[in-house]
């Protein structure tokens, strides 16, 4: 527990997703310990008295704003958000399950070495399980993505730097600036990604 506070606190994530639930449903022990602390953690590394050395090192309290368990192996109709896996990316020149069974060949201590993806449309959901914001859910209980309900955007990051970002008269005009770039990249990408280099640089 104290090594996954330890690494939230130290990349200080919005979201956190866990494959595993936390109960005998995840398949292995280790699994379902993983999904146990997983919870916990999420409200864990926001309280200063929960492993004080770590806040005595430097690091602060951090809470995440939304915590998402995996759903299962089966096609589980209690979710909050579902993901098609299937879809091509651009970026990596496959398609998200391809590159993830790239890697799961790597597990050859468990035979994973010989797993193929099987064809067609492929969907994996996720259930919003613990979260800080108001209600994100629309009126079937779900959501678009992981970040519904945060901004994600540079401009949003004011309002993340506390009190004193807020004196300065030039930093909200810098971060739209920023973003209207940001959005051009994003664009460009979509057609050719090594045409974002130019509004990025």
């Amino acid at each position: 527990l104290g090594d996954m506070v330890r690494v939230i606190r130290t990349f200080r994530p919005d979201v956190i997703v866990s494959r595993f639930q936390g109960n005998s449903a995840d398949g292995h022990g280790n699994h379902e310990a993983a999904g146990i602390l997983t919870k916990e953690a999420f409200r864990a590394a926001a309280d200063p008295n929960r492993f004080p050395d770590q806040i005595q090192e430097g690091l602060l309290p951090w809470q995440a704003k939304k915590l998402y368990t995996g759903t299962g192996f089966r096609d589980n109709p209690d979710y909050t958000v579902i993901l098609e896996t299937t879809q091509e990316s651009p970026a990596l020149g496959m398609n998200y399950q391809q590159f993830a069974f790239q890697g799961l060949k790597h597990q050859i201590s468990q035979g994973a070495g010989q797993y193929t993806p099987p064809s067609g449309k492929r969907f994996t959901r996720y259930k919003l399980v613990d979260s800080v914001l108001p209600n994100t859910l629309d009126a079937n209980g779900h959501e678009r993505d992981f970040f519904d309900g945060i901004d994600t955007s540079i401009a949003g990051l004011a309002k993340r730097l506390g009190p004193d970002a807020h004196k300065s008269d030039k930093l909200a005009g810098l971060f739209r600036e920023l973003q209207s770039k940001l959005d051009l990249a994003a664009e460009s990408a979509k057609t050719d990604p090594r045409s974002a280099a130019k509004p990025l640089a």
